[in-house]
């Protein structure tokens, strides 16, 4: 019987914790399987289209991206001292040129300083026509889209509404990758999820 009573407590105990832990934080199971704030994100790029922000490139010039409506844009979040970063970049420059004025990137660094992130656009002939670069010291892009990690790249067909979403790093020139941005470019539609719920049958 004592055992039993211990055992109970115990249980009790942990509830308490558990009770209390979530009373603290302000949080709930029901709330925890809400769609964390990254997917709304998602969504309404997916549904809504690119919110058009202004930046400033590294070379004080003014844009937004609605200025690069009717190609394919690529937002690419990334900083010289990311070792997947620095792995994708010659890539990414490779793909631009392939797609000839077709595809828009632009850039946003995570440096921590200015001169890091000159010194790799220079080491790497990042600085291409198509290409943007920005620097931000105060994370306002990467929280308006939801970054977790670096490399992270946004894909955006001609009407800026979100195709893809690429989580680390990128192969940007094999040949599957050329494929669906022939696809992005030409036929959008077909890199869209299915909506029709007889598709999922």
């Amino acid at each position: 019987m004592n055992a039993h009573l211990k055992g109970l407590a115990a249980v009790v105990s942990i509830a308490a914790f558990v009770f209390g832990y979530f009373h603290f934080t302000g949080t709930s199971l029901k709330q925890t399987q809400q769609l964390p704030e990254s997917s709304r994100i998602l969504d309404e790029f997916e549904s809504n289209g690119l919110k058009d922000f202004e930046l400033t490139d590294t070379k004080g010039q003014k844009f937004n991206f609605s200025d690069f409506k009717g190609k394919g844009l690529i937002v690419n979040f990334w900083a010289s001292w990311c070792e997947p970063c620095v792995e994708e970049v010659p890539s990414l420059v490779r793909l631009i040129k392939k797609f000839e004025g077709e595809l828009q990137i632009v850039a946003i660094s995570a440096d921590y300083t200015k001169e890091d992130l000159l010194a790799f656009v220079d080491a790497f002939n990042f600085d291409q026509p198509n290409i943007r670069i920005t620097w931000e010291t105060d994370r306002k892009m990467a929280k308006a889209f939801g970054v977790q990690a670096l490399p992270e790249s946004y894909i955006f067909d001609r009407d800026q509404k979100l195709i893809r979403k690429v989580a680390g790093v990128e192969d940007w020139d094999l040949p599957e990758v050329h494929q669906f941005f022939n696809l992005l470019l030409n036929d959008p539609d077909r890199l869209r999820p299915s909506t029709d719920a007889s598709a999922h049958q």
